[in-house]
């Protein structure tokens, strides 16, 4: 499933690829062509073969310059274009054919040779590799001008020695000047070479070769000896590219000239003639550039012993040591790089007199070192020393240097040559263990941790006053005592003693110990938890030394870790477990119940609690919770569980309880919260509880669902009148809606997370088809399920309406209205959507504000929208209603009144808020007839709204002669499935791009035809 969708993707790149190879392909065709036809217009001027052939040479250059580009398609087009150019200039098919394979195998064959011989090399690397390539391009062409020779002739051309002298050397030379384009790497040589003065020394050699090969090839008889000497002149200077372009270039001047008949040059006689100006080409050409080659090797060398000593020079310098030599005959110190006289430099050796580098020692070590110089050069002793020495800056270095003798023939040293480092940073290091070794002492003396010390075979070497105390043994009491009879520890969860410890650390070579939770015993009969670790102490070796014994007391720790631990499954206020606990409980019931034994699950949700709290305060009702929970404790067995899950709700799981007795149980203790009676303040107060009972059995689901089904056996009871018991059944109609629309509910939050929900939209036509209207829609809402079906408002609206979900949706609309849809909205111009706000949205303090921020985020303008709040909705909210229809109306949004009528005061509240629209409720709509009651209120809403300043809109408009008596009364909008059903909102928005956007009453026009 993946690789087609892999190789779709990638296709477009593919066939991108294709096209730019095929364009590549016809242009270095045509390319090829084209200089055919012009290498043979010069030759067939003249009536010889062509002078310098550069077409075989030209396309070679290109398919190594391009390897990317199939080579024998290449060769295919090169054929054929080689035998278009011949055919052109009056050659016979059989001849033209002829010509143009001995080129295309010529071509063929070098690249071959090319390739095996491996001569795309740099030429400046190697250079014999310029040998190898110009007998490649001498050898190449030998058999192809053979073989074309041979064709020319039996098409009563000149004699074969001369066709085939011609031909060949026209190729090798066309080789032997073009392919040093694809073989010397051009990178970078234009920035490297020909820039600043090199580009001046470049320019002047260049103009000046040119200028004395013009006047020996236009003047002398012989130019080509009086030519080599500016090219040698190059082949000295330059660097082997610029060589080659004065060489080229110089070769080129001299065919300009050929071609237009002003050289000055002896004729020669014979079959040679007819390629005296080729052979003329190679001395101009190859002679500076073997020149060159030779020059490049030898520059090259020079670079890399160049290269070699700084490498070595600077490797000195980064090992931090100077290289130093004392010449016993001149008492002269030497130094390189000058790293210990405060400077890093790999230039060359900088010497001192024997008394001035003297001087830069400390005055401590003047004397000794001199001692023991001329000790060394006396050959007593090895010169090893260690001195100070004062830096450039005044610092004190410390120097370490050692030397070996170099004698003369007779034995006599001559001087001392060897190495000095800085060691400053070994010697601070020593004075800093020193010190640190002091410091940990004062540490371990210090810390809170107890620490023990042994050698290799646990007898006590250290203790520190932490581990005094906790032990009850001093450490003189303690030295040299094994530390199993200092150090009793036992194991709390098995109740047990550890023994061996430290014995098994050294015996293992690892650290051991962090596994327990034990206790320390003292002498003094004293315990504390510990937190213990050994760790064996090692030479580099692997041998054994001893080992750390490091342990804490965590006593402390302990007790808050536990208390921690009842914090988190139980509840602080009443004691009792918390619903984590219960939930994990209830697993491992259910998984008893799975396998044969009956339990039963309630759900206890108290009645009147929250007057307690409204009228007394919280802390009463924190009392009361408290003393209903031990009432309700001591009312059950010891092996159930009452848990409160938050709140007034409580969980009770009755274990091994069937379902008839478990309802008793509950009954009982539903009379007894029914006669508990709380006092607080000199106050009464009497409250009630509403339970819910859920079985668990073989049959019993999941966690989750148990608990889902107990919630909604309690919620139906509350449903039918509160106090009582209510045993959930999979069969019970009430418990089952209810629980479906829990589950409903939960859907919808999954459905918000994963974008399910669908924008959809309705039109909104002119009653009275005027020509101006905008064009209006209202945006409707529905859900795409898990299976892909959309549902309409009617299957989720009223669960997200009871559980308070209606709010996040309406956001959901904004955001994609206003956000991903808002720029294409309002590119029709005229283009009015209505927006429906739900009671919930209205009672959020902070939807004023999102709605602000939207606003402002989108491109769509405010004017352009409306919202819909239905009559019962605004009745219900008054004081948030005004809040958020003042920032519609700050904001320049339009608001429609919706359901108007349906409400029992309806007309009051109108005069109350500003409302642009008010959109008349269905039930006056539907089945209007002429003159009924329908028509008459009809008439009132649609006048006195029209007296409001409001336009009026008839929903569920069904029928043609419904829509005429709406339009003749006046109404100003009409909506409804007589004139469209909600679609997509994007699927409108598409068809209102693919064309020019029409009023609503052409549409309803269109339609009605």
């Amino acid at each position: 499933m993946i690789e087609p969708a892999v190789s779709a993707s990638a296709a477009p790149g593919l066939r991108r690829r294709a096209l730019r190879t095929l364009c590549w392909m016809l242009g270095l065709a045509a390319g090829h062509f084209l200089v055919v036809l012009g290498c043979l217009a010069l030759a067939k001027t003249g009536g010889e073969i062509a002078g310098i052939w550069y077409a075989n040479a030209a396309l070679l250059v290109a398919m190594l310059k391009l390897p990317q580009l199939p080579r024998l398609p290449l060769l295919a087009l090169a054929l054929l274009g080689n035998t278009l150019a011949n055919l052109e200039f009056g050659d016979s098919l059989n001849v033209a054919l002829s010509l143009a394979a001995c080129n295309a195998a010529e071509i063929a064959v070098a690249l071959g040779v090319l390739g095996m011989t491996r001569a795309r090399r740099a030429l400046h690397d190697v250079p014999r590799a310029f040998l190898d390539y110009a007998c490649i391009a001498l050898a190449v062409p030998v058999v192809p001008a053979a073989l074309a020779a041979a064709a020319i002739r039996s098409a009563a051309g000149p004699a074969f020695e001369t066709s085939w002298l011609q031909w060949w050397t026209g190729d090798a030379m066309g080789y032997l000047l073009l392919l040093p384009i694809a073989l010397m790497p051009f990178e970078g040589t234009t920035r490297r070479y020909l820039n600043g003065a090199r580009a001046e020394e470049f320019l002047t050699i260049a103009a000046g070769t040119w200028i004395v090969s013009f006047v020996a090839l236009t003047r002398f008889d012989h130019p080509f000896i009086v030519m080599q000497l500016p090219l040698v002149v190059a082949a000295l200077r330059l660097p082997l590219f610029g060589t080659y372009v004065v060489a080229l270039c110089t070769v080129l001047l001299a065919l300009l000239l050929a071609d237009a008949g002003m050289l000055h040059v002896q004729p020669t006689a014979g079959t040679v003639a007819a390629a005296t100006l080729n052979l003329y080409s190679g001395l101009i050409f190859g002679f500076p550039m073997t020149l060159a080659l030779l020059m490049e090797g030898q520059r090259r060398k020079q670079r890399e012993t160049a290269e070699r000593e700084q490498r070595w020079r600077f490797a000195v310098a980064g090992t931090g040591q100077a290289v130093w030599e004392y010449d016993a005959a001149k008492a002269e110190v030497s130094c390189w790089p000058q790293s210990a006289f405060g400077a890093v430099s790999a230039a060359a050796p900088q010497s001192f007199s024997l008394d001035a580098w003297c001087q830069r020692l400390h005055e401590e070590d003047r004397d000794r070192v001199r001692a023991e110089l001329a000790a060394a050069v006396r050959a007593e002793r090895t010169f090893d020393t260690h001195y100070r020495l004062l830096g450039a800056s005044g610092e004190i270095m410390q120097i370490r240097a050692v030397a070996t003798r170099a004698c003369d023939a007779e034995g006599r040293c001559v001087r001392l040559i060897g190495t000095e480092a800085d060691v400053s940073d070994t010697v601070r290091l020593t004075a800093q263990l020193f010190e640190e070794k002091e410091l940990m002492r004062v540490t371990l003396h210090s810390i809170g941790d107890a620490v023990i010390a042994t050698n290799a075979q646990g007898l006590i070497s250290f203790m520190n006053p932490t581990a005094e105390r906790l032990t009850g043994c001093l450490l003189w009491e303690a030295l040299d005592r094994n530390i199993e009879e200092i150090f009793h520890l036992r194991d709390l969860d098995k109740q047990v003693d550890i023994d061996n410890l430290v014995r098994d650390a050294l015996d293992a070579r690892m650290p051991t110990g962090g596994q327990y939770h034990a206790t320390l015993a003292n002498r003094s009969g004293d315990s504390y938890e510990v937190s213990t670790t050994v760790t064996p102490i090692c030479n580099p070796l692997g041998t054994v030394l001893g080992a750390v014994v490091v342990f804490q007391d965590i006593t402390h720790a302990r007790t808050l870790q536990r208390e921690l631990a009842f914090r988190a499954t139980h509840d602080v206020l009443t004691g009792l477990p918390n619903r984590f606990e219960f939930e994990r409980v209830l697993g491992e019931c259910l998984e008893y119940a799975h396998a044969g034994r009956e339990h039963a699950v309630c759900f206890i949700d108290l009645d009147r609690f929250k007057i307690v709290n409204d009228t007394a305060g919280h802390a009463a009702g924190d009392a009361l919770l408290r003393e209903l929970g031990d009432m309700l404790m001591q009312a059950v067995r010891g092996s159930d569980l009452l848990a409160r899950l938050g709140g007034d709700e409580f969980g009770l799981i009755l274990v091994d309880c069937p379902l008839a007795k478990a309802v008793a149980v509950c009954e009982k203790l539903l009379t007894q919260i029914r006669a508990f009676r709380f006092s607080w303040s000199g106050q009464i107060f009497e409250i009630g509880a509403s339970f819910g009972v859920v079985r668990m059995d073989r049959e019993s689901p999941e966690v989750g669902e148990i608990m889902s089904q107990a919630d909604v056996a309690c919620y139906t009871s509350k449903a039918q009148g509160r106090n009582r018991v209510t045993v959930y059944h999979s069969a019970d109609n009430v418990a089952t809606d209810q629980h479906r629309e829990i589950l409903r509910a939960a859907g919808l939050r999954e459905a918000l997370a994963e974008q399910r929900f669908r924008l959809f939209a309705q039109s909104i036509h002119s009653a009275q088809r005027q020509e101006d209207a905008p064009t209006r829609y209202e945006v409707l809402l529905r859900l795409m399920d898990a299976d892909g079906n959309i549902l309409g408002p009617g299957a989720f609206i009223p669960a997200a309406e009871r559980y308070d979900l209606m709010g996040e949706i309406d956001r959901w609309v904004i955001r994609r209205t206003l956000g991903p849809l808002g720029a294409r909205i309002a590119a029709q111009p005229g283009l009015q959507l209505a927006i429906n706000l739900s009671a919930n949205s209205l009672d959020d303090p902070s939807f004023a504000d999102f709605l602000h921020a939207e606003l402002a985020a989108s491109e769509l303008p405010p004017d352009r929208l409306c919202f819909e709040i239905t009559e019962t909705a605004l009745i219900n909210h008054l004081s948030n209603a005004h809040k958020v229809l003042g920032a519609l109306a700050r904001h320049g949004c339009r608001v429609a009144l919706d359901d108007f009528g349906s409400g029992l005061s309806s007309f009051n509240y109108l005069k109350q808020f500003k409302v642009n629209y008010l959109k008349i409720d269905g039930c006056f709509v539907r089945g209007l007839q002429p003159y009924g009651a329908d028509h008459a209120i009809l008439e009132s809403i649609n006048d006195i709204g029209h007296k409001l300043g409001a336009e009026t809109v008839a929903e569920c408009v069904e029928t043609r002669a419904v829509a005429s008596l709406l339009a003749a009364m006046g109404v100003d909008y009409l909506q409804g499935y007589a004139f469209s059903r909600p679609q997509p909102l994007e699927a409108i928005l598409d068809s209102l791009e693919q064309r020019p956007l029409q009023s609503a009453t052409v549409v309803a026009l269109e339609r009605a035809a």
